[in-house]
């Protein structure tokens, strides 16, 4: 209850937090609109992405610009802003993302990027950013291969990092764990003998792979009432569930106080 009472509060907070920030964000932008319109003509106009990139090569500097590109790099910083609260600030996974954000900034050379931006024929830019990505050296791994890679692989990581805390900290039984983990594995035959006993007994499927003859070990006694009692309890939670989040734990108190009394 008291993590529920920090969660709520910490969402209010970077709620309200989000609000503010997107309302300085659009007054911004809303100043921007009428340079933003002659930069969009400037650019669809003939030749026009050819100016903007030798604009960019031949300035040092954002101040340098002509004053349409100047107030679009101010439209561009205020809506990468945005991005980065968004994504590194007010999500709950955003200290993994950074890491992960991280991680991938260490892999781009952007060196190569920067001399294909500023010596590459602009309409050849893409196809060339392109190879620098795709690229495989040696038949080695392309950059993009590897970027992905190592997305998946902490994706991976996150999700039996969440597997391990729930075994080691909440069901603290590896025999039930381990039954599931060999259900994962089997074979498509063993996986539809099982669920042909789930539809037959008419249980939840999670019952019957806990119960099942056709995994091993075989349940204890007591393992097989922990399921079955855990099983009732689900459903009992399922079928009363209340909006205010408080009822549910109560309810979830009675229930365990419920079948700490039943007869063994």
């Amino acid at each position: 209850m008291i993590d529920i009472e920090r969660r709520k509060e910490m969402d209010e907070r970077r709620i309200e937090e989000q609000k503010q920030f997107y309302l300085i964000a659009r007054q911004r932008a809303a100043e921007l609109d009428v340079h933003m319109e002659k930069f969009r003509r400037d650019v669809i106009e003939n030749n026009g992405l050819t100016k903007l990139l030798a604009e960019i090569r031949e300035k040092k500097t954002i101040g340098d610009l002509e004053p349409e590109y100047k107030k679009f790099a101010e439209w561009v910083r205020i809506e990468v802003a945005a991005t980065i609260y968004h994504l590194f600030l007010a999500e709950d996974n955003s200290p993994e993302l950074f890491a992960q954000a991280k991680r991938i900034h260490s892999l781009v050379p952007y060196t190569v990027l920067k001399n294909i931006v500023r010596f590459t024929n602009p309409a050849a830019v893409m196809a060339q950013v392109l190879d620098l990505f795709m690229a495989q050296p040696f038949g080695a791994r392309s950059l993009l291969q590897r970027i992905f890679g190592m997305a998946i692989h902490d994706g991976i990581n996150n999700i039996q990092k969440s597997v391990d805390i729930l075994i080691s900290q909440k069901i603290r039984d590896p025999v039930f764990s381990n039954r599931v983990k060999q259900y994962v594995q089997a074979d498509y035959t063993v996986k539809d003998a099982i669920k042909a006993e789930s539809a037959a007994y008419q249980e939840d499927l999670l019952l019957t792979i806990l119960k099942s003859e056709q995994l091993e070990p075989e349940l204890t006694n007591e393992q097989l009432e922990t399921a079955v009692n855990a099983w009732a309890a689900w459903n009992n939670i399922v079928e009363n569930v209340r909006i205010s989040p408080f009822s549910v734990v109560s309810d979830l108190k009675s229930i365990l106080t419920s079948l700490r009394s039943m007869p063994r």
